[in-house]
């Protein structure tokens, strides 16, 4: 079992120390656990947490993941207002890395992405797409994170030559990124020397 699997175990099972713990995990590694528990379990973690708690940690995730999570709070005013808060910093975040030409939209900012834990099996990896597809028509990239770190990416391709048990940590490419927040000069540089048709943009 997986470090990040054996957490979201732990936590699960241990109501009374769950949330001690799960503020005890680095930002990345706490938004990884929280997409991860069941829909009973997340609801009941959202409850206890503080509103700029529930921000920081969907901040980690795109408006997509985000909204399916809070769909689980059953206070629509709360959920309302973190939802609005969330739009607005991904909104900040997209128009100040897109400050460099007077043109650049937020057209240009992808989400169709899936962003799965490096011991995910094949099998599993072709259900999450399936999910993606159902929900948005869309067939996902494949973005493969270690405690919420991305390692890199995974072709579509291989869910099809590859056996159901393998894991997608066996077949991570590495993936052109850039922090959201880089200088000008950075993200012009980064743009035009990668051979890729895609980069990664990061945020904290």
């Amino acid at each position: 079992m997986s470090l990040e699997r054996k957490t979201v175990r732990q936590l699960t099972y241990n109501p009374s120390s769950r949330i001690k713990k799960l503020r005890a995990l680095p930002l990345a590694e706490r938004a990884a656990v929280l997409e991860a528990f069941s829909p009973y379990v997340q609801q009941s973690v959202l409850e206890e947490l503080k509103d700029f708690e529930v921000v920081e940690l969907l901040d980690s995730l795109d408006m997509r993941q985000a909204e399916r999570i809070l769909a689980r709070l059953h206070n629509r005013k709360r959920r309302t207002n973190i939802v609005r808060r969330l739009k607005g910093e991904i909104k900040e975040k997209s128009e100040y890395f897109l400050r460099f030409h007077p043109q650049a939209s937020l057209a240009l900012i992808n989400f169709n992405y899936v962003f799965l834990p490096a011991d995910t099996t094949i099998a599993a990896a072709a259900d999450a797409l399936d999910d993606h597809y159902e929900e948005t028509g869309k067939f996902p990239e494949i973005f493969i994170h270690e405690k919420g770190e991305l390692v890199g990416e995974v072709a579509a391709s291989v869910l099809v030559r590859e056996r159901n048990n393998s894991l997608l940590k066996r077949f991570v490419k590495p993936v052109t990124t850039i922090p959201y927040h880089s200088d000008v000069p950075k993200i012009i540089d980064t743009i035009t020397s990668t051979r890729s048709k895609k980069v990664v943009v990061l945020d904290r």
